[in-house]
């Protein structure tokens, strides 16, 4: 995916220390965050590191930025006792992570952070920020702040700097809400482009390899009904997928007796009434919850898939035409049903799980990116 550059109008919007032309204060960046980095001794080694994220937390290096963003496609994880020994470095969505050694400058903003995480003595984070992190990262990343970074570098063979250095950078200070006119521009453009990948993952399923069917990946679930037990309600919604059902209705649409409800596990695909409406999601809101007795529970049975790419699928215009040719013939609207065989059967192409994970990482910013403050 191509990076979209921000420099240009950064400069036009708010120039830098050396070409202030709007006369904005100036400050020094350690006035304006901290600057942590791993302390010397609380380094790490091959013993520390673990297979996978259920036995640890990401460690980030250099290799997760790439083209100016964060993937953790291919991360490395340390052990939980390594990673809770160095809380002042434990990330946080809103920092900022910076290169010190070796590829010196490279930088990018925690927009979306899928994991613990914690960072390698490669870098250095940017905490507890006093200006808008947009606005800083792409100050960064632009020709001014790179050329600071690398003034500070020091040794012929690894190049790097340190914090105490990095602290004494000028930093254009514009008012707060010139600020926040620039992170809208980048979340506007981060929308283009994560639209875009999304749409690149809609055409793989026309054009891909990798051919699947839906059935592959998900079985239906024999459901385990409420009883006399005092669970949160759960509804699917064509906006927002799974919901509190307190929280977006404002009147109750749950009976009296939810005896018959059936139980949503965490992690379950849960298929609401109108599928043409992309009445599907995943219950990652409680532990248990329980839905409507009209609903239908899926359990995803394939560890190759990861289930939020499912689901967006589920939920997308192409899946929903497949439903329409597929629907039995009914006079109810919004009650059209689909054959479980014609269900599972549809096509589901899925690259390899190292390729799924990029997507999901881009999907997830995407997410976030599509509601501004």
């Amino acid at each position: 995916m191509r990076r979209i550059n921000h420099s240009s109008r950064f400069i036009e919007m708010f120039g830098t220390p050396e070409n202030n032309h709007n006369c904005f204060p100036i400050t020094n960046l350690g006035e304006i965050c901290e600057i942590v980095g791993r302390i010397g001794f609380r380094g790490y080694t091959r013993e520390d590191l673990v297979d996978n994220e259920c036995d640890g937390a990401i460690s980030l290096s250099p290799s997760n930025i790439i083209d100016g963003e964060l993937d953790y496609t291919n991360s490395t994880y340390i052990s939980w006792a390594k990673y809770n020994e160095s809380p002042e470095i434990m990330i946080n969505e809103g920092d900022i992570v910076l290169v010190k050694t070796a590829s010196v400058g490279k930088c990018a903003l925690v927009k979306v952070l899928p994991h613990e995480a914690t960072i390698n003595p490669q870098f250095v984070v940017l905490k507890k920020l006093k200006i808008n992190p947009f606005y800083l990262n792409t100050c960064l990343q632009g020709d001014y702040g790179q050329r600071c970074i690398k003034s500070y570098t020091s040794g012929s063979t690894i190049p790097t700097f340190t914090q105490k250095q990095l602290a004494t950078m000028s930093v254009v200070v514009p008012p707060s809400e010139k600020q926040k006119e620039f992170e809208v521009i980048v979340r506007q453009s981060d929308k283009s482009k994560f639209s875009d990948f999304k749409s690149r993952f809609i055409e793989m399923q026309r054009t891909s390899d990798y051919q699947n069917e839906l059935g592959d990946f998900i079985e239906r679930c024999v459901p385990e009904r409420c009883g006399d037990r005092k669970l949160p309600v759960l509804s699917v919604t064509k906006e927002y997928a799974m919901v509190h059902q307190s929280e977006r209705f404002e009147a109750t649409v749950v009976s009296r007796d939810k005896s018959n409800y059936i139980v949503a596990p965490r992690g379950y695909l849960v298929q609401g009434i109108h599928i043409d409406e992309s009445n599907f999601g995943i219950q990652n809101l409680v532990d248990e919850g329980i839905v409507s007795p009209a609903y239908k529970l899926w359990r995803f049975k394939n560890q190759d898939c990861i289930p939020e790419l499912i689901e967006y699928y589920l939920r997308s215009e192409m899946a929903i035409k497949y439903f329409k040719r597929h629907f039995l013939g009914s006079t109810v609207p919004r009650r059209q049903v689909i054959k479980k065989d014609d269900f599972l059967s549809m096509p589901l192409n899925l690259p390899e799980k190292r390729i799924q994970e990029r997507y999901f990482a881009f999907f997830q910013q995407a997410d976030k990116s599509k509601y501004l403050n």
